[in-house]
């Protein structure tokens, strides 16, 4: 939209326009002509306007100071920067025309290399790394935290808590910090990222939590000339096939099976085609929300309980003690240590061979004999955790709400015209062989709940609106 014009006490005025350094030390103000800025919600605010070389017969103070690189401060707006400087001479006056873009554009010159393949082999998530948008606890996997590490001139103002601590995988490698965040990011969390180049801050919103209500309404009794909405049917999806990311463990295709209630990776919708089914067919989607809901809780507690069980077989598996493998207590180690420990303490008896009777030997018989004794305790715990965990998913299965089976031939076959499928695909929820079995369940659950939102907005029609408005902006009232 054009450049708005703002209000005091019922003077419309345009904003003083200020030349400044980039450090915001102000040069002096400029006599700007066309002055004209395109503010975008989600993008860089630009904008151009003339000076002329003279005013009145003299020179035009800070004319010869305009160049690229420097700050234009719209008092009252924000801070901008000089992108480009064209300099025309018509025979009569000289003149600069100045295009400019909000301070965020510095973003676009620093380049992000800590995501994709080369995430950090070191740690704790094994070279494919999970990143969130904000955490203070875990920076070196924290968005925003690696973008104030490569731009330090800026801060944060706000980060939404409904997105901050969600971990998704990112592949690219080598990209520029302002198209990541305003790009991949933003569609991955489905936020919207703010720049205050006052505050020099960044803020993230939820796309549902960004705005205020103004308590302005617009009507036709006021600027209001026409509206034309238009919708297709083509844009309604009932069903979604939710799909992720690379599961290294088969390397296929990241699904939602094991923690979607219904038994495969559809979730269902048919909110909006409802009042044109049958009573029948209506009374049998009913039926089977029902047993959705009746259900719902006794799977997610089941799945909360083998969570559990799978942190407690990573134990029993891979436990270190606290005080580290220095620890001769072998009842705080897991299996995989165990192992380890038994195969060091076999090596060093092979070095006492044919002095079963020394010292050293006796002594490292015995820790490997301790050692041998809670290998078979550890297996044992495991196998009877396995059973534990296997009767569980059982359990689980005879939750599982099937809508072909709960509908029945007949009202399966009438619901077909209302079936409108459509894939879902977010390659930010992965899988890698470094995650434990509970992690993997989180992330299913993760890539589930966003399914579930997606499907929310296109089960019913998508509408674009064409409004035909005066110009309300020069209209203080």
């Amino acid at each position: 939209m054009g450049f708005f014009a703002y209000n005091y006490f019922k003077n419309i005025k345009r904003p003083e326009v200020y030349l400044a350094y980039p450090d915001k030390r102000t040069i002096g103000a400029l006599h700007a002509y066309d002055l004209q800025t395109d503010i975008m919600a989600n993008s860089a605010n630009k904008g151009t306007f003339t000076v002329y070389r003279y005013e009145d017969g003299e020179e035009t103070r800070f004319y010869e100071q305009i160049e690229n690189g420097k700050y234009i401060h719209l008092y009252g707006v924000g801070w901008f920067r000089v992108g480009d400087v064209s300099v025309v001479d018509e025979g009569i006056n000289e003149y600069k025309e100045i295009t400019y873009l909000s301070i965020e554009c510095e973003l676009g010159q620093t380049d992000l290399t800590s995501f994709g393949s080369l995430g950090i082999d070191e740690d704790e998530q094994g070279g494919l790394d999970r990143y969130c948008l904000y955490n203070p606890l875990d920076a070196s996997h924290s968005i925003m935290h690696i973008v104030l590490e490569k731009n330090p001139g800026w801060s944060i103002r706000y980060i939404d808590p409904q997105i901050s601590t969600e971990y998704r995988s990112f592949q690219e490698d080598s990209v520029d910090t302002y198209s990541f965040l305003t790009g991949k990011v933003s569609e991955t969390y489905e936020c919207v990222f703010l720049f205050d180049s006052y505050e020099r801050s960044i803020s993230a919103y939820k796309l549902e939590n960004l705005g205020k209500d103004t308590g302005i309404i617009l009507n036709y009794r006021n600027v209001i000339k026409s509206i034309t909405m238009n919708s297709t049917e083509d844009d309604i999806k009932t069903v979604l096939t939710v799909v992720g990311g690379n599961d290294e463990r088969t390397n296929t295709p990241l699904g939602i099976l094991d923690v979607n209630i219904s038994g495969t990776n559809q979730i269902y919708d048919f909110s909006y085609f409802l009042h044109m089914m049958s009573p029948e067919l209506q009374a049998g989607l009913a039926h089977y929300d029902e047993l959705c809901k009746e259900n719902e809780s006794a799977y997610q507690e089941k799945m909360s309980t083998l969570l559990s069980h799978y942190d407690e077989l990573n134990t029993l598996k891979n436990k270190v003690p606290d005080e580290g493998e220095s620890s001769t207590d072998w009842t705080l180690f897991g299996l995989r240590e165990l192992q380890e420990k038994e195969i060091i303490y076999k090596t060093n008896m092979s070095l006492y061979l044919g002095e079963d009777e020394s010292e050293q030997y006796q002594k490292n018989a015995a820790i490997h004999a301790a050692i041998e004794a809670e290998i078979k305790v550890r297996e044992r715990q495991i196998s009877d955790k396995e059973v534990e965990i296997n009767n569980l998913i059982s359990e689980i299965g005879t939750l599982v709400v099937s809508l072909p089976n709960v509908l029945g031939e007949e009202l399966y076959k009438e619901l077909g015209p209302y079936i409108r499928e459509d894939t879902l695909t977010d390659d930010s929820f992965i899988v890698t062989n470094s995650m434990t079995d509970s992690e993997i369940l989180e992330m299913q659950q993760a890539l589930l709940e966003h399914g579930r939102s997606e499907l929310s907005k296109v089960c019913y029609p998508q509408f674009t609106l064409d409004v035909d408005l005066i110009n309300f902006t020069v209209n203080y009232d």
